[in-house]
Formats: C-alpha cells, sequence, structure tokens
C-alpha cells in the first residue's frame, strides 16, 4: 500500500516492471498470483468449514453484503461525507441480522441457508468475481470498514469475558493439531499459520 501510494496509485506488478525491469515485474507477479491463490483457498476452506451446514451463520455472512452496498449507497449519494451516521447505521444493521440470524435454524427460511460445501465455494466464487468488477468503494471498502468494527468488537469482548470468567490456561508448547487438522480448518501447519498470522495483522491494521 506503501509503494502504490507513492506510485500513484498502481498496482504492485507495475511497480516492479518500472523498478525492475520486465523479467523482475514477471517474477513478481507469478510471486504474486501464488500468494494470492494460497490466501483465497485457506481462506475459502476456513469459511467454507464454518459455515456448512450453519443457517445462522450463513445468514448473517449473506447479509453484509446488502448492508455494505447500502452503506456504499449512503456516504455516495444519501449522505455524502457522513461517515458517522453511516457507521452507526452499519454496524445497527449487522448486529441486528447477526441476532434474526438466531431464528433462522427454526424458521422455514432454515432450508435455504443449509448450504453443502459445495454450495459454499460456487458462492464464495461469484461473490469474488461480483467484488472485483464494482467499484471498491461501493462493497469493498465499506464492507471492511465495517468488519472493522465487529473485529474490534469481538476482540474487546473476549478480553473482557477472560478477565470476568478468569479461566485458567494450561495449554501445552504444542497441541495435537501440529500435524494437521483442527476444530474449524482441518488442514496442515502450512500455510494455515501464515495465514492466521496475516489475518491477525490486518486486523490490527484495521
Amino acid at each position: 500500500m506503501f509503494a502504490s501510494l507513492r506510485h500513484g496509485g498502481k498496482s504492485i506488478g507495475e511497480i516492479a516492471r518500472k523498478e525492475l525491469g520486465k523479467i523482475g515485474g514477471i517474477a513478481v507477479m507469478i510471486g504474486i498470483l501464488f500468494l494470492a491463490a494460497t490466501c483465497i483457498v485457506g481462506l475459502g476452506l476456513g469459511v467454507v468449514t464454518a459455515l456448512e451446514n450453519n443457517p445462522w451463520g450463513a445468514f448473517s455472512a449473506i447479509m453484509t453484503i446488502p448492508v455494505a452496498l447500502f452503506i456504499g449507497v449512503y456516504i455516495r449519494r444519501i449522505r455524502p461525507g457522513k461517515i458517522a451516521e453511516a457507521s452507526l447505521l452499519g454496524v445497527g444493521f449487522i448486529l441486528t441480522f447477526f441476532f434474526l440470524g438466531s431464528l433462522i435454524p427454526y424458521s422455514s427460511f432454515a432450508i435455504y441457508f443449509t448450504l453443502s460445501k459445495e454450495q459454499l465455494t460456487i458462492i464464495i466464487g461469484l461473490y469474488a468475481f461480483i467484488a472485483t468488477i464494482l467499484p471498491a468503494d461501493l462493497l469493498l471498502v465499506p464492507r471492511d470498514y465495517l468488519s472493522a468494527y465487529i473485529k474490534a468488537g469481538v476482540i474487546a469482548l473476549l478480553v473482557v469475558g477472560v478477565f470476568l470468567v478468569h479461566p485458567d490456561f494450561n495449554m501445552p508448547p504444542v497441541t495435537q493439531y501440529i500435524q494437521g487438522g483442527g476444530p474449524v480448518i482441518p488442514g496442515a501447519l502450512w500455510p494455515f499459520l501464515f495465514i492466521t498470522i496475516n489475518l491477525w495483522r490486518y486486523i490490527w491494521m484495521a
């Protein structure tokens, strides 16, 4: 991001081609493609595993998309520059849909949000395609912006919960998941360890 700002918003590939030449630019683009594919596959597997046959989670996740679109239009067209209003509305809508999602498993709508791995894979692929062709400030920016509040709120509640419950943390230095597997992501240590580290870095930056 820093390099992109210094070069007028150009992509990393364009910057590498300018600074390192044609061969260096191609090498950097190949590396970026590999890293992006690794991250997408790893994160996608975690999302699919978490939302599989989980109507509450699927409903809550899906409803963040129209909320983000509404907030994007709200800031651009309805109330330009009113970031505080948009933030309160967006977080309020997301929390409302989250609590409404708890009712979905017991309603007639559960069948529409009880999705298999194959269905979730297709939906995530379609979403990724649509998100990349839409203007960034219409979907991606408001979605990530609102997600930052949710992430910070969850972390804050976890910290408060730890102090209130005061549990004993007697974890071994290496768990049984070191060779692969786990409660959510069934993959091996690589690449999920590094994806997890990057996720926390992005949460911290947000």
